[in-house]
């Protein structure tokens, strides 16, 4: 992907997560930039008031801005300190998604019970540490309780989840709210079924001829594309 595709998809990524609940006026989204040392990120304000590409900022993996006119969000720890740890991810999204930031405070890891959640894999481990990760320190933290992990709960904070690209980071991030809400109401019921490793591999693997993320990240994109342009044409009639 180019430089502008990669910025593109960013932007995309702060439509559907602002339009499916994920983000309010904190989270952010970042990506590697191609042929670069560099990580295109969200400026430190709400995802939904980015107005386009040309709106976000280049950080390095120390967290210092290379290019871009405001500044990368507090919290750009999480994203240069996990890009260090993992060189095959190439997108995070930020999240604070109401139901997986619910099963954040059981302390316990979310494991899938149904079929979007074995993306997240057998388990999404847990960072108990519940405060802005505002530092390298604990950037690296983060990255640790991560491990090899899909996505990270922060504990009553919010959630970071991985992909290789922005689309199948944002995908993610919706199922995993996903998940664990489907967990949630399973379990006011009784004790939920979760999949087993031998599940997850066979939902997951090569041999399933189907591009599940492609065809969500078309869907949302698509429905929350057409909203923006909805809400700007009645502001123009306003």
């Amino acid at each position: 992907m180019t430089e502008a595709q990669v910025r593109e998809e960013v932007f995309a990524a702060c439509r559907v997560l602002a339009g499916e609940g994920l983000v309010e006026a904190y989270g952010h989204v970042s990506a590697r930039l191609p042929g670069s040392p560099h990580v295109v990120v969200t400026p430190r304000y709400a995802p939904s008031l980015v107005r386009g590409p040309e709106d976000l900022v280049v950080v390095d993996l120390d967290g210092a801005r290379v290019a871009g006119d405001a500044d990368p969000p507090l919290e750009v720890w999480m994203h240069t300190e996990v890009y260090r740890a993992r060189p095959e991810v190439g997108a995070l999204c930020r999240t604070h998604s109401p139901a997986a930031t619910a099963w954040s405070t059981l302390g316990e890891p979310l494991r899938p019970v149904h079929g979007f959640g074995a993306f997240l894999g057998v388990e999404v481990p847990v960072f108990p540490i519940p405060f802005l990760i505002t530092d390298a320190a604990l950037g690296r933290a983060l990255a640790e309780a991560l491990g090899g992990a899909e996505a990270v709960l922060l504990r009553g904070n919010g959630q970071l989840v991985t992909g290789r690209r922005v689309a199948e980071a944002c995908v993610k991030a919706l199922f995993l709210e996903q998940s664990a809400r489907v967990h949630l109401l399973a379990r006011c019921a009784g004790t939920p079924r979760v999949w087993t490793a031998e599940e997850v591999a066979r939902r997951t693997g090569p041999d399933v001829p189907y591009d599940h993320f492609g065809r969500a990240w078309d869907y949302y994109r698509a429905k929350h594309a057409v909203a923006g342009r909805r809400r700007r044409r009645a502001a123009g009639r306003g």
